[in-house]
């Protein structure tokens, strides 16, 4: 897991759930992994590293020019380099999935999960 993600569980404003994702994380061992490129603004200096061109192109592509997706982008390009399987609780727009579609297309493995 990233710190990005870390950062994004802390900030779920409902308590609880952000109490049982924080236990279910734990439960499974989760370990912090430093992201495998670095955004200005985002990243944190310990748990990030300066991304390969590889890693960067990468983030680029996910991002597909929209700075909104940094944060997925960070996640799935640390996944992606690492060999793990990107895990998204994307909710579905009807049967479209942005997140996940944009995981696909740029070769991302991609789970979907009930949390």
């Amino acid at each position: 897991m990233t710190h990005v993600a870390v950062d994004e569980i802390l900030k779920t404003p409902d308590q609880e759930r952000r109490d049982r994702l924080i236990l279910a994380l734990l439960a499974i061992g989760t370990r912090l992994v430093p992201t495998s490129a670095f955004a200005l603004d985002t990243s944190r200096l310990d748990p990030a590293k300066l991304g390969s061109d590889a890693a960067n192109s990468a983030l680029d592509e996910f991002m597909e020019g929209n700075q909104g997706h940094l944060h997925d982008a960070l996640i799935a390009t640390t996944a992606r380099d690492r060999s793990m399987v990107f895990a998204t609780a994307e909710k579905s727009r009807g049967l479209v999935r942005p997140l996940e579609n944009r995981s696909t297309r740029q070769g991302f493995p991609v789970s979907r999960t009930p949390l």
